[in-house]
């Protein structure tokens, strides 16, 4: 009955921090920024639709950069989807960082029965009052996409560091994975 109990009210902590990110976002307005309009979107249209000697550096730079992180908004873009379901869809990606913040207090914290909920609501305020983490909410820059798979490999990390048994090795070689899925994105 506990472990029901404890499910319904991390589901619950999920949805809060789904809806907080997404009211946020909603609150704060769409993404409009230089690097959107010159780059995020050209980088994949020159990637996918151009040569990329066709426009020699027509986005500066940062044209080169990986156009990776930018196909989801790219494809919504093109989809025609309109700048607040976008927006939606983007800060409900970034809220899965707080999701996983606290999956990790839980994991670091496994002495502290008594203080968990406390410490789970302070680790995702904390998280969730970071500046750089209400600059990127709803908007296409990528920092706090990339940044899902990394706390996800710390999160299995520290589970496999608990049980390193055959499964633990099994964890670790997810961690690496997701750690080289945000060194090739990024």
């Amino acid at each position: 009955m506990l472990l029901k109990r404890n499910n319904i009210a991390l589901l619950g902590l999920d949805f809060f921090c789904w809806s907080f990110c997404v009211i946020l976002a909603l609150y704060l307005g769409s993404d409009i920024n230089w690097d959107l309009m010159n780059y995020h979107l050209y980088g994949v249209d020159l990637q996918f639709n151009r040569s990329v000697n066709q426009d020699f550096m027509a986005a500066s730079m940062q044209g080169y950069l990986s156009a990776v992180p930018y196909i989801p908004v790219y494809a919504m873009v093109k989809a025609g989807f309109s700048s607040t379901s976008t927006l939606v869809v983007l800060a409900s990606l970034q809220s899965a960082n707080l999701m996983i913040v606290h999956r990790i207090f839980d994991v670091a914290y496994t002495g502290l029965p008594s203080w968990r909920w406390i410490g789970r609501i302070l680790s995702v305020g904390l998280a969730g009052a970071a500046a750089v983490f209400w600059l990127e909410l709803g908007s296409s820059l990528a920092d706090s996409i990339v940044s899902i798979p990394l706390l996800i490999a710390v999160w299995q990390w520290l589970r496999a560091v608990q049980g390193f048994g055959r499964m633990g090795r099994l964890t670790l070689l997810r961690v690496s994975l997701m750690v080289a899925l945000c060194l090739g994105v990024a």
